[in-house]
């Protein structure tokens, strides 16, 4: 009848509070590529692929939509193989529908569009390299980014990982084992991070890999936010049953680690998803294509997460490494901190 609609999520208004701005999915069962989509790049039909350098690419039969919740995902087999099981996390940077155009504002030194959500510590940004060192890009947030996963989307380049742990003006990298570094091909100039911009140098090429002269960059920026997520490190301890616990004040949905100081060892991924219960046995590596990884490494406790491992990639006396950590149940539901009940 006249004057209805559909009881569809597509025919209800949305305020795109919740609505997925990023999602970073994993066949876990084949050695199908890690795979980042995201609203500020043609609805998600453009990949990238979190393990290797390659430019980004079209695959029109993955993401199709992004939604309050979650993503509606066709039939390309990398992010849905028939009777495999997958991975995903999800980001909302306030909905794709608030693109936020910043004409070098706010002291950046060059244009840029942002999808920011200030409230839960997260922006997605994009603009145009320029080849040029102390470049400011503003990232839409509150305070200053504390974690950082950028990519130039034309050219075959490494990804780099900005963390406020690591060493001064050192990168990592989130497609190789390298440990931190400054390398040739651009840093990010910690020095000249605010609660506006932050700074990209381009070392001593032509910054192909984090400004590239004219090329297609993308950035999403994390920052700590009180009962919700957190940017730390810590050291190993060498003990494979009493490992380092590490203070979150919550108790983590995904942690994301990687040793700083040695190379050799991979990025890596556990969730209260695979593992609702202890031990978290399931882990996967963003920066290789392998299967998942069944270990017995981890306890993710109320307030934080313990290493029950010694293993090189998370507990090896002497190492140092970095961690993010974002909340199973947030205080705040993207826009206002919640209510006791």
């Amino acid at each position: 009848p006249a004057g209805f609609r559909a009881l569809t999520q597509d025919e209800v208004p949305s305020s795109n509070v919740g609505v997925t701005d990023m999602a970073w999915l994993k066949n876990r069962e084949t050695t199908d590529k890690p795979t980042i989509f995201d609203s500020m790049r043609t609805y998600g039909s453009e990949r990238l692929e979190t393990n290797d350098s390659a430019a980004e690419s079209q695959q029109p039969d993955a993401v199709q939509k992004f939604l309050g919740g979650g993503i509606h995902l066709e039939d390309y087999a990398d992010t849905n193989r028939d009777g495999d099981g997958h991975i995903a996390h999800f980001w909302s940077a306030g909905g794709f529908d608030n693109v936020a155009a910043n004409t070098a504002g706010a002291g950046a030194t060059v244009a840029s569009q942002q999808v920011a959500n200030p409230a839960a510590g997260f922006s997605i940004v994009t603009w145009t390299g320029n080849n040029t060192d102390n470049t400011k890009i503003a990232h839409g947030l509150s305070q200053a980014p504390e974690m950082i996963i950028a990519k130039n989307r034309d050219d075959g380049t490494d990804w780099w990982v900005f963390h406020h742990k690591l060493t001064a003006d050192k990168n990592l990298k989130l497609n190789t084992t390298d440990a931190q570094g400054t390398f040739a091909t651009g840093v990010y100039d910690h020095s000249g991070f605010t609660s506006q911009y932050f700074t990209v140098s381009n070392g001593s090429s032509n910054g192909n890999s984090i400004n590239g002269s004219g090329d297609a960059m993308i950035a999403y920026i994390w920052h700590g936010v009180y009962g919700y997520s957190k940017f730390g490190e810590y050291s190993g301890n060498g003990e494979s049953q009493r490992g380092p616990f590490i203070y979150t004040g919550f108790r983590p949905k995904l942690v994301f680690l990687k040793c700083k100081s040695h190379s050799g060892t991979n990025w890596e991924m556990r969730d209260t998803a695979r593992n609702p219960n202890n031990l978290v046995t399931q882990v996967w590596y963003p920066g290789i294509s392998s299967t998942e990884y069944t270990t017995d490494n981890m306890d993710i406790f109320s307030n934080g997460f313990q290493l029950r491992s010694s293993g090189g990639g998370r507990n090896d006396s002497g190492k140092n490494y970095i961690y993010a950590a974002w909340a199973e149940l947030p205080l705040f539901d993207g826009t206002s901190f919640a209510p006791a009940r």
